[in-house]
């Protein structure tokens, strides 16, 4: 049997609610002056009706957006990949997270999600795929997230979790479980066993153990 709480900020339904479920206000860490936006954004645009009236037009007619995200599925020469949860899930996830609008590749967003994340290093970033993430925060809105999916070796760094990551751990490939993972990760395991676990030449170049007999 699962527990529902329903989270609410000050001026939420909270206040209104009678329901059965439990009920948590969340407090505000950042407060956002309107008056303060509308007058910064005065001082660059005149406050007139007809700005007014192109500003919501712009909005509500604005082309849907697809925001950029990369997935990581780190493999180390065990033949193990690393899996991360959150502090609010019970299921499992690949490392990731959103580009940065100011890095130089999605490679370098993917090998900064990782150390971040988890506190490892990684090596040899290869593309395996992309798709359209069915994300709950986008569900029902017309922008969605589309992801780079990405395989990257070990290298080195004691895994633990970190950011927005509860903890990490190693599963062997051949005991990946689907059950186990997030529903929206379904479809990048999916490509993952596509365009790695089957592709024998380059599963062997991550897999393979080193020459030096170094295990990570």
């Amino acid at each position: 049997m699962q527990t529902v709480t329903l989270y609410g900020s000050r001026d939420s339904f909270l206040k209104c609610y009678n329901g059965k479920f439990n009920t948590c206000e969340l407090e505000a860490t950042t407060f956002i002056s309107g008056t303060e936006v509308r007058r910064r954004v005065c001082n660059n645009y005149p406050p007139t009706a007809d700005y007014r009236a192109g500003m919501i037009a712009a909005t509500a007619y604005r082309f849907p957006t697809a925001f950029q995200t990369v997935d990581i599925v780190v493999v180390n020469d065990k033949g193990e990949l690393l899996l991360a949860r959150k502090p609010e899930e019970k299921k499992w996830r690949l490392i990731g997270g959103f580009s940065d609008p100011n890095s130089i590749s999605l490679e370098e967003d993917a090998k900064r999600e990782v150390l971040e994340e988890s506190g490892v290093e990684v090596g040899n970033i290869t593309y395996l795929g992309s798709t359209l993430i069915n994300d709950w925060r986008y569900r029902g809105e017309i922008d969605k997230i589309k992801t780079a999916l990405f395989v990257a070796k070990y290298v080195f760094g004691k895994p633990e979790g970190a950011d927005d990551v509860a903890e990490v751990k190693w599963v062997s490939i051949n005991n990946l479980n689907k059950a186990d993972i997030v529903d929206g990760h379904h479809v990048l395991i999916d490509i993952f066993n596509d365009k790695f676990v089957n592709n024998i030449k380059l599963k062997d170049t991550f897999i393979q153990p080193e020459i030096d007999g170094n295990m990570p």
